[in-house]
């Protein structure tokens, strides 16, 4: 059959068959169950919203939580009171508060601060006064290498057990002094011409100090009186205002294994050094506020000589006299 003709007969017989779709979704609506179409069972239904009265949890340290309930509740203009929670109280860990006890020879810082580092050894004038420090014209110095200490009437410094100490006191114009067989060695210093040096003759075979007058030396009038007697090269002497000056001057302690106590008779503003062996070094100022000064050295027990060298400071030098004597 040609296939026009083929045609033509299917597209009749679709023609004689076409379906009543209207009455097949009549068959089918009426077959369904009743039901109520979405859109309009949502808007049938009051429509409601979850409101969150409270939620709160609590982690534990035994891994135990309390949850708050929630409940659903239509929406109103006022705010949900808040629901309580109880959180059950749990013992926090704390750290050992005892404290560790000290050993017995640790010095914790507080010790340290109130520690003060006070001299045993705070030199004092013969007079018995503790020198101490003055702004006042005329006072003197002492420097240790480590503090200085000012004094009206010069000053001198602390030590320890290698430290020498020095103490100062003042001289007035006129004052008489006398060396004898009260010392236990002695010297009388720029008396003469020829600047021999007098030193007690008892002495001489062991002798505690020694000097030299130096070069630039020569013999002046003084503010003070010296006498003497059991001297050598010159036995006695009574009254002499003679000293030395110079520009500067030397004395030498012997070496000893006892301590020692040497007394220098000096001038004014000039500076007395201590230096030896074993011994920390120091140095005085002498003020001017003064005549003269005794300048006394305790001197600890150590090897070696020790050299007391006084040195100008605003003018010469003036020595009269020294004595030594050991303990």
């Amino acid at each position: 059959m040609p296939e026009d003709e083929l045609l033509q007969a299917l597209r009749a017989l679709g023609a004689d068959h076409e379906p009543d779709v209207a009455a097949i979704r009549r068959r089918m609506d009426d077959q369904r169950p009743k039901v109520v179409p979405l859109r309009r069972r949502v808007e049938a239904a009051p429509r409601k919203r979850p409101v969150l009265l409270s939620a709160v949890a609590a982690l534990l340290v035994g891994g135990g939580v309390t949850v708050a309930a929630s409940q659903m509740a239509p929406a109103s203009e006022t705010t949900p009171s808040k629901l309580p929670v109880n959180i059950p109280a749990f013992e926090t860990p704390t750290a050992d508060t005892t404290s560790q006890t000290p050993s017995p020879s640790g010095t914790t810082p507080d010790d340290k601060d109130q520690k003060n580092s006070t001299p045993d050894d705070v030199a004092t004038s013969k007079s018995g006064s503790k020198a101490g420090s003055t702004d006042e014209p005329g006072s003197g110095s002492t420097s240790d290498g480590s503090r200085t200490t000012d004094a009206k009437t010069g000053s001198s410094s602390t030590g320890s057990s290698t430290q020498a100490i020095t103490s100062v006191s003042e001289l007035t114009a006129g004052q008489a002094l006398s060396l004898g067989d009260a010392d236990e060695d002695w010297l009388a210093i720029g008396t003469r011409n020829d600047l021999k040096t007098i030193q007690k003759k008892t002495a001489l075979a062991s002798p505690l100090i020694s000097f030299t007058a130096p070069e630039s030396g020569q013999s002046v009038d003084g503010p003070f009186k010296l006498s003497w007697t059991g001297g050598a090269p010159e036995q006695d002497r009574d009254g002499t205002t003679r000293w030395l000056q110079t520009d500067g001057a030397t004395v030498k302690v012997m070496a000893s294994s006892a301590a020692s106590t040497v007394t220098l008779y000096t001038g004014n503003a000039m500076n007395v050094s201590v230096s030896g062996q074993d011994l920390k070094a120091q140095t005085t100022t002498l003020g001017d506020s003064a005549a003269g000064y005794a300048v006394t050295v305790q001197i600890p027990s150590h090897s070696g000589e020790t050299t007391i060298t006084l040195e100008s400071g605003r003018g010469p030098v003036h020595l009269l006299a020294a004595t030594a004597a050991s303990s």
